[in-house]
């Protein structure tokens, strides 16, 4: 009689924690992360723009409820300013982190020069700071906060 042979599927133990064990993993989970935070920030500032416009009634447990006086109180709340720095660190995170992949990404050269990663990454963050202030110019003209 034939003995059947037995086979056991391999399972990789892993840790939850892998991302810490590698400065390059935990920088790519941190982005991954703010992704998040800049998604839930710019879903909750897009149903403001919508409260803001439509000014929409829903029926609550105690009576109607006013979305876009919700969503003001929400606004000057505390909590959604610490959330708002938390969001505006981590956007500035991502966009500097993808600053420095661009140029492994796409190289540039010019007329088979390749132009340094390093000078990709200080015009894209000096363009972007051109614009930021450009756009802080048009919406304020100047003036400080």
């Amino acid at each position: 009689m034939a003995t059947k042979t037995v086979y056991h599927r391999y399972r990789p133990h892993q840790s939850p924690l892998w991302f810490l064990s590698n400065r390059r993993y935990f920088a790519f989970m941190l982005r991954e992360l703010a992704g998040l935070f800049i998604a839930v920030y710019a879903i909750l500032i897009a149903v403001g723009l919508f409260a803001g416009r439509f000014h929409p009634v829903l029926p609550g447990p105690n009576g109607s409820i006013d979305v876009y006086a919700s969503m003001a109180w929400l606004l000057k709340t505390r909590g959604f300013f610490v959330f708002t720095l938390i969001s505006l660190a981590f956007a500035c995170y991502h966009s500097l982190t993808w600053f420095d992949l661009f140029p492994q990404v796409t190289p540039i050269q010019i007329r088979g020069w390749k132009v340094p990663n390093r000078w990709v990454f200080g015009g894209m963050v000096a363009l972007w700071i051109g614009l930021s202030l450009a756009l802080y110019v048009v919406l304020y003209g100047g003036k400080l906060l």
